[in-house]
């Protein structure tokens, strides 16, 4: 398994991301979903891939490789994921980069296709292109909800972030700086995109 999900799939276990330790495809409430907009199999070929899975495409088929992962979040990883491990060509450890090497690195990661945090708007906006339902059809006749009430803030700290700046214990916390900014920003790029779902559904 590639790197880039081994230790993503071990903190979603063991953080217990989501409410429920059932996997998506064996609740009852998303059989029923799925029963109603007519997929035969929820972890292949269906739209509960993009947001409930990490998708790959396995011949003429997608399905699902993993859960919810850091790919989920941060794009596709095999053109970024060296870059983004490598802290000053592996000669010391990340706790001790220096910030102007973290800072290109950063760069090069963008460069690289990676949703990041140096570009945090486009990284958040992810977040609400999920828990903002746009697909009408998968609400109205499958009876998904319409996302909403995501507290930004509450799921960064829940999912495994910062880990080496929190000693690989616990999740470094975010200063107060940080915490204002992520709560203007997702509350704004939440309503951005309930907005944006408006207009669709309004075509």
């Amino acid at each position: 398994m590639p790197r880039s999900r081994v230790s993503a799939l071990a903190d979603d276990r063991a953080r217990k991301i989501f409410a429920s330790p059932e996997p998506l495809h064996e609740r009852p409430r998303a059989q029923e979903i799925a029963a109603k907009m007519g997929f035969a199999l929820i972890k292949h070929d269906s739209r509960c891939l993009d947001c409930h899975y990490t998708p790959k495409l396995a011949g003429a088929r997608v399905t699902a490789r993993a859960g919810v992962a850091c790919e989920s979040c941060h794009g596709a990883a095999q053109s970024w994921i060296n870059v983004h491990n490598n802290f000053e060509g592996r000669q010391v450890e990340r706790a001790s980069e220096t910030a102007a090497t973290r800072r290109e690195r950063e760069k090069r990661n963008v460069a690289a296709g990676m949703f990041s945090s140096a570009n945090l708007a486009d990284l958040v906006a992810r977040c609400y292109a999920c828990h903002v339902v746009a697909d009408e059809q998968l609400v109205a006749v499958g009876g998904h909800g319409a996302g909403g009430g995501f507290e930004l803030l509450e799921r960064l700290e829940k999912v495994r972030h910062n880990f080496v700046r929190g000693e690989r214990v616990e999740n470094a916390r975010f200063p107060p700086e940080e915490k204002r900014r992520l709560l203007v920003l997702g509350t704004v790029l939440e309503l951005e995109a309930v907005l944006r779902a408006w207009r669709r559904r309004a075509r």
